[in-house]
């Protein structure tokens, strides 16, 4: 073997040394990155939950449940209190009188009648659409004062169909009940449902924000019998939902919760 192959030869081995050492010193550091990841997890899964940093960040998040908790309640507690205090869903009946403060501003009709003032758009627009499809609606009742309601219940005491109210108990206090007849039908009985006009309410009445307020099947529920000529205002996004589901005023306040 000459100089050159016997260099050559030392020059492969020292690589090979060269490349052992740089392996082994890769395993080292690998091994060392291992370890230190392995002690970081156990410090964080095993560390006492009493330690200053865990007690503090446990503390800021059931604070942050309990503002959550707080602020929910609240926000649910004035929706509730929005609900008990919207007009249009005022109840008044033989269980509930008219509250004692209440007042309404009325406006007064071209046809005699009374109303809520805040109703009479939609009531006007409810009689043209009707007069388009070739219905007449004629009111036949609208507001009544304290002293007219007690008047009418004393004329007709001895009439125990149970449509008039005592003064006090009645919904036409709110100026938000109506009772509709047409040309051909004026009178206020149970034939009226068999009427254009009945059928035409019924399919439209919500649409502009009114109900039938004494359904034939809820008469155990509203404690009136069968009234196909009375009708109610509650807003149309109230009668709209109040169909939808099939329910009465005395229904859907107690789905409301109030």
């Amino acid at each position: 073997m000459n100089y050159y192959e016997r260099r050559q030869k030392r020059l492969q081995e020292e690589e090979r040394k060269t490349q052992r050492i740089r392996k082994s010193s890769n395993r080292a550091s690998l091994l060392v990155c291992a370890a230190g990841i392995v002690i970081i997890l156990l410090m964080n899964f095993c560390a006492p939950v009493s330690s200053v940093g865990d007690s503090s960040s446990a503390a800021k998040l059931l604070s942050s449940s309990a503002v959550y908790r707080e602020s929910q309640q609240d926000r649910n507690a004035e929706a509730q209190k929005a609900l008990i205090s919207d007009w249009r869903l005022i109840l008044v009946n033989r269980q509930h009188p008219l509250p004692e403060n209440f007042k309404v501003s009325l406006f007064q009709r071209k046809d005699g009648f009374r109303v809520d003032s805040r109703t009479e758009k939609q009531l006007e627009q409810m009689l043209a659409a009707a007069k388009a499809d070739g219905v007449e609606l004629r009111l036949n009742s609208a507001f009544r004062s304290m002293s007219e309601q007690d008047s009418l219940y004393r004329s007709q005491m001895s009439n125990s169909s149970g449509f008039v109210q005592p003064a006090g108990y009645s919904e036409y206090h709110t100026g938000l009940a109506v009772d509709f007849v047409t040309p051909s039908h004026l009178t206020l009985d149970s034939s009226f449902a068999k009427t254009a006009a009945f059928t035409w309410l019924s399919q439209h009445s919500w649409q502009y924000g009114y109900i039938l307020r004494d359904p034939k099947e809820k008469e155990a529920v509203t404690g009136v019998p069968f009234e196909p000529w009375h009708f109610r205002y509650v807003g149309r996004e109230y009668a709209e939902d109040m169909i939808r589901k099939g329910i009465c005023l005395e229904e859907y306040r107690r789905s409301l919760g109030i």
